[in-house]
């Protein structure tokens, strides 16, 4: 049986790469085989904001170069969670992605990010919604464990992730197409891909431009069977990057990269449900869903190297992310409406009435401008000091729609108030709201070289913020019940919020080939600011001060209102050993963290028992404990055998009691695998006409994951799942083929699992088996 053989695999897989993990034997894709006596080649990055081979850089860092990123056919940010130890990606559908690093979150819905995304020198992660780029063409990603608050600001708690793309090259001319076709099981439709690349010197050694462009179709593999819809999640996804390169001299370098993608998906990516293992939503959705995401970004980059003393840069940014949501709630609502918790979705469907009908639209767009200054000090052998001084200015806001429709002539809802009589309106509730963000900063890191092999390092970063927020809503009035319609304008004055954020490193150089590490530093999270507003519906007062009273809460409300977010906070503590070994063929890194997580931001749920007034809110609420180990190594066995591999093992628990939770003391924190194990292997050898044949094979498991805080009912568990991936091919100097199959053993891996046991559970599943085939030539 299919279900036995995954598990004997699973077994036997679980217990060798344990032993491999506590080794601290890891996963490494920063590495490539060298054709020169078989070193590994070392990737450069920028995690400090100047260039260092990463076997320099004293930090949790794994990098992934675009030579693996297209060996192991990576296409998105999902797709890379699996390849890194402590990082967890949920992706929940077009820009709701949660990048949770070493277990720190506590929900996986309106929380902010506590990991930031960066293309190039961008932020591509808004409140709402986070920036999902194609990975085609692009340099390498970095994933940086542990705060990054004193370099990379609010938003860097646990983590930072980079997405480097190539800039234009004047030095010649090139090109790279990829085409890819390949099926999925039980998906609707065939999956293809076309990617490509061109680079064109303008002015030889002085000016180029790189143009890209992309477009991709993922057949949907759930359905709705009450609907009759097959292909549900199914994906579209076009784009264009442009980059634009001008080199005067030898000291002045302007960068110019432009971004636009437009991604589609006709439904959530969840089965739901208590029979999701049929990858069907029918049990809870009544009409059909979509998501969109529309992501522009400019990023203009000037560096004038200042000889003998540092390199000067100048980074102006600007991003719009438009983020639509087209969500189904019919079967709460008309249980809600009709006072019937027994009607089913079938009920719906069959006897139909609009007035059972509803939806929310939610539209986010977000605009965020952005400018950074930094000197970078010159660094070399005889250097006793290096440091970096810079300042940071941003200047965002947020637009939000969110309405609860009804199906146009559903005519209950009449007779708005503050807008006379409207009769056959088509919402319920309708809301408009911005959030106004403004930030500046200095920052600064200064590294002592006390002796050869001894450095010191401190980082310093200064924040001052202030956020505001202003809204419109309004309430319909039912014509049998009147009074219930409602109007609220509300606004807050600016709130400032200042925040120091330190860092403190010392690295040793054991040997020649081994560093080891110690990091103590602190990110932050910025808050909502120091008042909300009132519930919008007037009901709902009382819903929340009942909730408080009864969880033994009174005193949380300040002046009969509840109190705003500040900012939460992270101390990271770490020890870590980087390694090269085998005359460069080898390489290994690994560590321990002890993580302090204070004033956590936390969604607060609030059930009404009359289920008329459903609401939350956000508090300061909770704190944390993260604990773990982690590793990573890469070895070249032969001329043309590589091996590599990955581990970690994260305990991520609540300190207390936390009544707003529901949630013991030792609680794990939700999203994110308690283990996380991957080995690959890449075998490569001549061909007799001239041509390099190769394998790839690639193996990862993924630990127990618990849903979220449920207030005393049992939490979902999700993940304890391996997959299995396999590519062959062979290639040229100009070109290459690639079969694959992805998920070889089909496994019905459950990445995460929300919600109680009923109608309204929510699954994402892992991709089923995939099997396809790639073209690629470059030149």
């Amino acid at each position: 049986m299919q279900l036995r053989k995954t598990q004997t695999f699973g077994h036997i897989f679980n217990r060798s790469l344990l032993i491999l993990c506590l080794s601290l034997v890891g996963f490494s894709p920063a590495w490539a085989q060298d054709d020169d006596d078989d070193v590994l080649d070392v990737i450069i990055v920028t995690a400090q904001k100047r260039e260092q081979s990463i076997l320099d850089v004293p930090l949790s860092i794994t990098a992934i170069g675009q030579d693996h990123i297209e060996a192991a056919g990576l296409g998105k940010m999902a797709d890379i969670f699996r390849l890194v130890p402590s990082l967890m990606v949920i992706d929940q559908g077009a820009a709701r992605k949660n990048v949770i690093i070493r277990g720190i979150q506590t929900s996986t819905s309106t929380e902010s990010s506590v990991t930031d995304v960066y293309l190039d020198n961008q932020r591509i992660t808004t409140v709402i919604a986070t920036g999902d780029p194609r990975l085609f063409d692009m340099q390498r990603v970095e994933v940086l464990r542990g705060p990054q608050g004193t370099l990379f600001g609010g938003g860097s708690l646990a983590g930072t992730m980079r997405f480097i793309s190539n800039r234009a090259d004047p030095t010649g001319f090139s090109y790279n197409v990829a085409a890819d076709m390949s099926t999925t099981d039980g998906a609707d439709g065939m999956n293809h891909a076309l990617d490509a690349m061109v680079n064109i010197p303008i002015i030889e050694d002085k000016l180029a431009v790189r143009l890209v462009g992309y477009t991709l179709e993922d057949g949907g593999y759930l359905k709705n069977s009450l609907l009759g819809l097959d292909g549900v999640s199914t994906i579209e996804n076009s784009g264009a990057r442009i980059s634009v390169r001008a080199t005067p001299n030898d000291r002045f370098t302007v960068d110019y990269k432009y971004l636009y993608q437009n991604l589609e998906q006709n439904g959530f990516p969840e089965a739901r449900g208590v029979n999701v293992d049929e990858l069907d939503q029918g049990d809870a959705t009544v009409t059909p869903e979509w998501l969109t995401n529309k992501m522009q970004m400019h990023d203009l980059t000037f560096d004038y190297e200042i000889p003998g003393f540092a390199t000067f840069t100048s980074s102006t940014g600007y991003l719009q992310m438009d983020f639509v949501r087209h969500n189904d709630v019919s079967l709460p609502w008309a249980r809600a409406f009709m006072d019937d918790e027994t009607i089913t979705s079938a009920q719906l469907v069959s006897d139909y009435d609009p007035l059972l009908r509803l939806w929310i639209n939610d539209d986010n767009d977000n605009y965020t401008v952005s400018q950074e200054f930094r000197l970078v000090s010159e660094v070399d052998e005889d250097s006793k000091f290096s440091w970096i001084v810079g300042s940071y200015y941003e200047d965002g806001e947020e637009d939000v729609a969110v309405g609860d429709f009804t199906p146009p002539g559903g005519g209950a809802y009449v007779g708005t108030f503050g807008y006379g009589s409207t009769a056959n309106v088509d919402w319920l509730f309708k809301e408009d709201f911005k959030t106004f963000l403004t930030q500046t900063a200095v920052f600064g890191e200064m590294t002592w070289f006390a002796t050869e092999r001894l450095s010191a390092t401190v980082g310093y970063r200064h924040s001052e913020f202030e956020s505001s927020f202003e809204a419109f809503a309004v309430i319909g009035e039912e014509e049998d019940e009147p009074g219930m319609a409602f109007l609220d304008i509300f606004a807050t004055e600016p709130y400032p919020e200042e925040f120091d954020t330190l860092k403190f490193n010392i690295s040793y150089d054991l040997t020649d080939d081994s560093m080891m590490y110690f990091q103590s530093g602190e990110g932050f999270r910025l808050g909502f600011g120091s008042e909300v507003p009132p519930p919008f519906d007037p009901q709902c007062e009382g819903v929340i001060v009942n909730f408080l009273n009864a969880n033994g809460l009174e005193g949380f409300l300040v002046n009969g209102r509840l109190p705003g977010t500040t900012s939460d906070t992270l101390w990271m503590h770490e020890v870590g050993i980087k390694h090269s070994f085998a005359s460069g063929k080898g390489y290994f890194a690994g560590g321990f963290f002890l993580g302090d997580w204070k004033d956590i931001q936390v969604e607060v749920e609030v059930d009404d028992p009359s289920g008329q007034c459903n609401t939350g809110f956000m508090a300061n609420a909770a704190s944390a404990t993260s604990t773990g180990i982690e590793g990573e190594f890469a070895y070249n066995v032969s001329d043309n055998l590589m091996i590599s591999g990955s581990g970690s093992w994260v305990d991520a628990t609540l300190d207390k009691w936390e009544p707003f939770l529901g949630a013991e003391k030792g609680e794990r924190l939700p999203g994110s695998p308690d283990m996380q194990l991957a080995i690959s292997a890449d075998y490569s050898w001549p061909m007799d006409n001239g041509n390099t044949g190769f394998v790839r094979a690639d193996a990862q498991y993924i630990g127990q994951i618990l849903g979220a805080f449920e207030f005393g009912e049992p939490r979902n568990e999700s993940g304890e799942y391996s997959i299995v991936n396999l590519r062959a091919g062979y290639e040229t100097e100009t070109y290459g083929l690639t079969f694959y199959i992805d998920n070889l053993l089909n496994e019905r891996g459950k990445v995460f699992s929300n919600g109680l046991e009923n109608e309204f559970k929510r699954t994402i599943f892992l991709r089923p088996l995939t099997a396809g085939i790639q073209y690629r030539t470059k030149f």
